[in-house]
């Protein structure tokens, strides 16, 4: 399941750059026209027209736009749950956006978009919900459309350590206004350091 934090469109300007930041949430980024110079940890993209940006949670990052082709763009940040199946999910996406086509682009996604920039400015009875349908759409067909037979592999319940992860993130964003240190979490969920740190590293190769 999927959860929105921010979804918006971005005409063509020169200021659309964000310094370098580390957010806890996915961020995925549509270049309608112009071009992106996006660095993720240490790699500079560059992205044009009809090209999707995925930048993964605490990630290193910054955006910006040359100001002679500024970009015009649609960016979602969203989280992906459970927290345990990001990895997961992130390595779909990325295959099915280096498989996207222009047509699915244009004709599919880029209509989508619009629909969820009509349903924001709105803010009609019902808006939020449709808003997270229509994106729910956009992320299908993305997949749908880049992957012959491939399927989400079938978890069949959550372990004791996918449980733990998800409380464990659950209560890191619950905090992030507070001061928080590593020993907070592990006396929230009764557990050492050590079990905490080869928890991250086993499910989701953070530290």
């Amino acid at each position: 399941s999927f959860d929105i934090h921010a979804f918006a469109h971005q005409p063509s300007s020169p200021t659309n750059i964000c310094d370098y930041r580390v957010v806890g949430d996915f961020e995925l980024l549509f270049v309608m026209k112009g071009q992106s110079l996006i660095t993720i940890g240490q790699t500079l993209h560059h992205f044009t027209q009809g090209n999707i940006a995925l930048i993964p949670p605490f990630i290193r990052n910054k955006i910006d736009t040359p100001p002679e082709d500024p970009h015009d763009n649609y960016f979602i940040h969203f989280d992906v749950f459970p927290f345990y199946r990001q990895a997961e999910f992130q390595h779909l996406l990325e295959q099915a956006i280096m498989k996207c086509t222009e047509e699915l682009f244009s004709q599919i996604l880029h209509p989508l978009l619009r629909q969820m920039e009509q349903e924001r400015v709105r803010k009609g009875p019902g808006s939020t919900l449709l808003l997270d349908l229509l994106f729910r759409q956009l992320l299908l067909n993305l997949l749908r459309y880049s992957f012959d037979d491939t399927l989400l592999q079938n978890h069949s319940g959550a372990t004791e350590e996918n449980a733990l992860l998800d409380q464990a993130i659950s209560f890191i964003q619950d905090n992030t206004e507070s001061p928080l240190k590593i020993q907070d979490i592990c006396q929230h969920l009764h557990i050492s350091e050590s079990y905490l740190h080869k928890t991250f590293a086993a499910k989701m190769n953070l530290s």
